[in-house]
């Protein structure tokens, strides 16, 4: 049996967020840090990389 959810690994990820800045009780990151797992994937729900 596989398994395809994963947990999120928001440290590793939080630092190249263009969302970094914002409070965890904002939005998106409110939104974000409610989904702690991910399917197949250990990118955050709401993650947009820094340009």
């Amino acid at each position: 049996m596989e398994y395809h959810e994963q947990f999120v690994e928001f440290g590793q990820y939080r630092k190249t967020c263009q969302h970094e800045k914002l409070a965890e009780s904002d939005s998106p990151c409110d939104e974000c840090l409610e989904h702690p797992v991910n399917w197949e994937t250990n990118k955050p729900y709401c993650y947009k990389a820094r340009t």
